[in-house]
């Protein structure tokens, strides 16, 4: 029988939730699904092009990073991602959730996450910075929706939310205490948002890890799909093009990219952050086995310790891709 395991968020509602102000008891039944994403056309031709931004960083003295050891005192970043394809610019995830965008929480946030992060490392500050108002994103894509990737949402007002459609449907169904703590936001900030989402439309295709997913060009560029267990609708989303290596956006799956090159579990901390972990753990395999003829990819999981290489580069790199090619 599947083990299901409330992930740590939502745990943390039970053991918080007298201490967070204001929040309503009971279950929402709020819709929170809008038009479904449909393929788009290209707008001119190109290879994706990606952008790393580290928001935050989360520190621990125990935090268990590859099954039978760890790393104390470990540094894990908060990274999202900026994709220029096919004449479209989109973020992948948008960060830790700002002060602004609190909800009255009693519980510092770095208590309940050990995160840390600044304003001057918001992502719509990061991007503005290089130029990138939030008018010019095409859309948002969450490969999750936990507080430390759906954060900055609010600071891009009017644009899409891309999310897989099992996501909406496990956050709808979150007592709201819960909800609250998982996403950082009360009822009335997910139901203001509900115009802006835009559910994936899977599609079967057994060549991928879990069987299903999104080819958002119809030409293997930008490929969304699904990989659930960390949540129900996680996703992963590769980038690839002629004579490039691909590269693997892969939100939590896994915290580094070698649990995915050694089918290596998450150890202790990591599983306790799963909702599903035999479903986790499946995805780990399967995710190992679709990339193993392909060596030569980037894979990454947003908290790798590797990618905290980006933390100063995203300005230089951002502005670089918008450069090339004229821009968008």
């Amino acid at each position: 029988m599947t083990q299901h395991k409330a992930s740590w968020l939502p745990l943390c509602a039970a053991v918080v939730g007298a201490l967070v102000a204001g929040v309503h008891q009971g279950c929402s039944r709020t819709a929170l699904t809008g038009r479904p994403l449909e393929q788009l056309a290209a707008r001119k031709a190109s290879t994706p092009q990606v952008c790393t931004l580290v928001s935050g960083v989360a520190s621990t003295q125990r935090h268990v990073v590859v099954e039978g050891g760890g790393l104390d005192g470990a540094q894990l970043p908060i990274t999202s991602h900026l994709v220029k394809a096919h004449g479209y610019l989109f973020l992948v995830d948008a960060g830790l959730v700002g002060e602004a965008q609190r909800p009255g929480m009693s519980v510092p946030i770095e208590a309940v996450m050990g995160f840390h992060g600044s304003t001057s490392a918001l992502v719509a500050r990061q991007l503005a910075e290089a130029g990138i108002p939030p008018a010019r994103l095409d859309f948002i894509a969450l490969t999750h929706a936990h507080l430390d990737h759906a954060g900055e949402l609010e600071a891009f007002p009017g644009v899409p939310v891309v999310m897989a459609p099992e996501e909406l449907e496990w956050i709808n169904s979150l007592p709201a205490t819960a909800r609250d703590l998982t996403t950082w936001r009360r009822e009335g900030d997910w139901n203001a948002m509900q115009g802006r989402i835009r559910p994936l439309r899977w599609t079967a295709d057994p060549g991928l890890p879990n069987g299903k997913g999104m080819d958002l060009f119809g030409d293997g560029s930008v490929v969304f799909m699904h990989t659930p267990g960390h949540t129900p609708g996680s996703m992963s989303i590769l980038l690839a093009g002629p004579g490039t290596a691909g590269t693997l956006l892969l939100g939590d799956v896994t915290l580094s990219s070698q649990h995915v090159r050694q089918a290596l579990h998450k150890g202790p901390l990591g599983n306790m952050l799963d909702e599903d972990r035999d479903t986790a753990w499946k995805t780990v395999n399967a995710v190992h086995a679709y990339t193993k003829p392909h060596p030569e990819w980037d894979l990454r999981p947003a908290h790798d310790e590797l990618l905290l290489r980006h933390r100063y580069a995203f300005a230089a790199c951002a502005k670089a891709m918008l450069a090339s090619a004229a821009g968008r």
